[in-house]
């Protein structure tokens, strides 16, 4: 179960703003995680491991601005 959270944990806030939505993955709440556990009914077999929160955003952020790919990325090895 925990291998498959890393992805879930990608992937759910990336595919988020298709669907209008913002997302964000939090981990920071488990520190009450036995409060969490018994305000969502958690059946006893099931681990906490993260949360993903989800929502309409109440206004549409400002693009951030990219870099060049050149200026991010240095290939390594391979053919010239």
């Amino acid at each position: 179960a925990q291998a498959s959270t890393a992805p879930a944990l990608e992937n759910l806030p990336l595919a988020a703003p298709g669907l209008g939505l913002g997302a964000s993955a939090l981990t920071g709440p488990l520190v009450a995680a036995h409060e969490l556990r018994r305000l969502l009914e958690l059946p006893g077999a099931w681990e906490l491991l993260a949360l993903v929160a989800q929502g309409y955003p109440d206004e549409e952020p400002r693009a951030t601005e990219r870099k060049p790919v050149s200026q991010v990325l240095r290939w390594v090895g391979g053919e010239d």
